[in-house]
């Protein structure tokens, strides 16, 4: 695991009104998590994922909304401890619950998923897992084929298997989240999950009945015709990592690729959508 790596710190103070859609904004860079305070939005990057793009993006966004941005370095530190000792469990509906090994378990909730709380991006806090969770229950997993794309921690993988999906293929391009993914399917007791980590290349033959892609919207439309292609007749795929913004494009550019719109969820500023191959 790179639980040592060095990070850079990078905060932008800002107004509290204006936090929810600063973070919306920054969740689509390649920042893996974040800690939103009232005036302050600190996200997290390892060294090595800063470039001159990403610095562009920022100063980008901190003239949009008039503030500054600070990066300090915080070097040879756990920060999976750190991430760890703020994880607070997670609760959608009565359906499904998100805990580490330390919280305790509801006995009423239908599906209970034990991970081991790192920085990779998945842990259902954010908007977007949160939404494709609640999708998840709308759906008949059993004895369905499942692709996780950008499996991030692997609960969506993992739900899906508790959800009686016959099997499941989950990758991620960062091997952080893979090997992650790897430990909590090991937690939650899954046989019917295999992992692999690179991109949609690695799983662009084969087909499969449900698709999960909580992602960003640079991927979903560089990724659209692929995924399509992947899915069985009838199929169905969840799209999330959508800023409400841009669900327009998004759905205009699913829609000439044969996708129909089934429903879509709405929570602050991001979208999930419920779409079927036509």
């Amino acid at each position: 695991m790179k639980s040592t790596s060095d990070y850079y710190q990078i905060d932008f103070p800002i107004d509290d009104k204006q936090n929810e859609l600063l973070f919306a904004k920054l969740s689509i860079l390649s920042i893996e998590s974040f800690v939103v305070e009232d005036q302050k939005i600190s996200g997290y990057l390892p060294v090595d994922n800063f470039n001159s793009d990403i610095e562009k993006e920022l100063n980008t966004l901190a003239t949009e909304f008039k503030t500054v941005w600070i990066k300090e370095l915080l070097p040879g530190k756990n920060w999976n401890q750190v991430w760890e000792s703020n994880f607070n469990p997670i609760r959608i509906d009565d359906f499904c619950h998100i805990i580490a090994e330390f919280h305790t378990s509801i006995p009423i909730i239908q599906h209970e998923i034990k991970i081991h709380p790192e920085m990779a991006f998945g842990t259902g806090h954010h908007e977007t897992t949160y939404m494709m969770i609640k999708s998840m229950k709308t759906i008949d997993f059993t004895n369905k084929s499942v692709f996780d794309f950008g499996c991030g921690t692997g609960i969506l993988a993992i739900l899906a298997e508790m959800l009686d999906a016959k099997e499941i293929e989950a990758i991620d391009y960062d091997e952080t989240a893979t090997e992650n993914t790897l430990v909590n399917i090991k937690k939650n007791d899954c046989q019917r999950i295999e992992v692999k980590t690179g991109t949609l290349e690695v799983s662009k033959n084969k087909k499969f009945d449900i698709i999960l892609a909580n992602i960003n919207r640079t991927i979903i439309l560089q990724s659209l015709e692929s995924l399509y292609g992947m899915l069985n007749s009838g199929g169905i795929i969840l799209f999330s990592g959508i800023l409400n913004t841009d669900k327009d494009m998004v759905i205009e550019a699913a829609t000439k690729c044969g996708f129909i719109q089934k429903k879509k969820y709405h929570l602050n500023e991001w979208i999930c959508l419920h779409l079927i191959k036509n």
